[in-house]
């Protein structure tokens, strides 16, 4: 899959810059800005849902059934879990996950739980290799933007190591303590000016399903074009 990660810099070259460390917003977080490379702990949903039902008082003597969820059996009220913030309403809901590359979005600090301590945030785009049932063609039309909610990251040194795609409808709020950056050559990883205008325009087109940029949409387009020729597809 060389000449499609070669292709790409058509398009934008470089896909990925390195940059040096900007320091620290605080003494306990990284600077984690947008446009950032990123190792986070992310999760994805499990359907149906899957619910820890909670029985007890406290969590040192609380029990759990493990169980999908199932609108027509809800699950039982309980008690407050106070020392682990759990109302009579909530339910612990079990997500896959694991620590995996992502964008960062944006970064936020919310004060709406906390006044005195606002809890820091940031939205990241998760990114998944493909695997071996992704055919050359599906990874050249991912590549050639045919995917409203993918967006190709090409294989790099400065960057991601194996070809990936980010899936916009993962996009996910990650606590900041969850987040370490991506360190390359002892500088930090982002993605190049270019490429993330390209994947802001995406996104905004994912999410409002309108084209925010005629000349930058007519230079996406000229590449698809381009790369579907290449590949023999149309």
């Amino acid at each position: 899959m060389a000449d499609l990660v070669a292709h790409t810099a058509v398009l934008c070259d470089p896909f990925y810059e390195l940059k040096d460390p900007p320091g620290k917003v605080s003494g306990r977080f990284p600077n984690i800005i947008p446009g950032q490379l990123v190792l986070a702990d992310l999760v994805y949903p499990n359907v149906p849902p899957w619910i820890a039902e909670v029985t007890g008082i406290e969590s040192a003597t609380v029990s759990y059934k493990i169980r999908k969820l199932d609108p027509a059996n809800p699950a039982l009220t309980h008690f407050p879990i106070k020392d682990m913030k759990l109302r009579t309403d909530e339910n612990l809901y079990l997500l896959k996950g694991k620590v995996r590359p992502g964008v960062v979005l944006q970064t936020v600090e919310t004060d709406f739980y906390n006044t005195q301590n606002p809890e820091p945030y940031a939205s990241v785009i998760p990114s998944y290799t493909f695997k071996e049932k992704h055919t050359q063609e599906y990874r050249v039309r991912v590549a050639a933007f045919e995917s409203p909610n993918l967006f190709y990251f090409p294989s790099a040194h400065e960057g991601i190591k194996a070809e990936s795609v980010v899936r916009f409808e993962h996009v996910q709020p990650v606590p900041l303590a969850g987040i370490r950056p991506i360190f390359i050559d002892g500088k930090k990883s982002f993605l190049s000016d270019v490429a993330w205008t390209i994947l802001l325009h995406r996104y905004l087109l994912f999410l409002t399903g309108k084209v925010l940029d005629q000349d930058l949409q007519g230079q996406i387009d000229a590449y698809r074009t381009l790369l579907l020729e290449a590949y023999g597809l149309s």
